[in-house]
């Protein structure tokens, strides 16, 4: 995340093109995994059912701007800056077929679906994301019609509707858009344990 830019700090709304997608899938998508909180950390992405070697297309002309490797994390990964402002970030690649910075147009094949990284099993991990911050993908795509939420090609960024899961009541009982994350100390826990988890640092803590 090159932004650094937090929510609140983000104008009210934000109207986005979506004009131009195409499904990242070349067959009917299932979702395995949604987006939303998981037991020990949040989700910021939608899975998709794949096979290995399944083509994964680029769903909006943009620029590659990251080709990645993640061993615990997002395996081989390709991040798409796209013309519309909005970023995509596909994990879990058995092979990026795309070098950072090349141009690559919707419906072009970026990588190829894999089981890398912190994987149980063979999934795309999908995430739709505008200024580094994470927005719900099923708010945009309906995956399983392989086709837009809305079809008049938009979709209207706000910040209490498309990151209602950072707000949080502060001590003053404003909300705010942290995105705090919280951790149940147990028995035996270290703070160096605790921030590999999170993937953080200590420091952070």
């Amino acid at each position: 995340n090159p932004y650094q830019i937090k929510v609140d700090s983000m104008r009210d709304s934000v109207l986005i093109s979506t004009a131009g997608y195409v499904a990242p899938l070349t067959h009917a998508a299932v979702v395995t995994s949604p987006f939303g909180p998981r037991r020990y950390r949040y989700h910021y992405g939608t899975d998709l059912r794949i096979a290995i070697g399944d083509s994964i297309r680029s769903i909006w002309d943009g620029q590659v701007r990251i080709v990645g490797w993640d061993p615990r994390g997002y395996g081989h990964y390709v991040v798409i800056r796209h013309d519309n402002g909005l970023e995509t970030v596909c994990g879990h690649l058995s092979q990026p077929l795309f070098d950072e910075n090349e141009r690559i147009f919707a419906g072009e094949i970026l990588g190829l679906g894999g089981n890398t990284g912190r994987s149980t099993g063979p999934h795309l991990h999908f995430e739709i994301r505008y200024l580094g911050n994470a927005i719900n993908p099923e708010l945009i795509v309906d995956f399983a019609n392989a086709k837009l939420k809305d079809s008049s090609e938009t979709y209207l960024i706000t910040k209490k509707g498309t990151y209602y899961h950072l707000a949080s009541t502060s001590n003053n009982g404003n909300t705010t858009y942290s995105g705090q994350q919280y951790h149940k100390v147990r028995n035996g826990d270290t703070l160096s344990g605790i921030a590999k988890k999170y993937h953080t640092s200590v420091k952070a803590i």
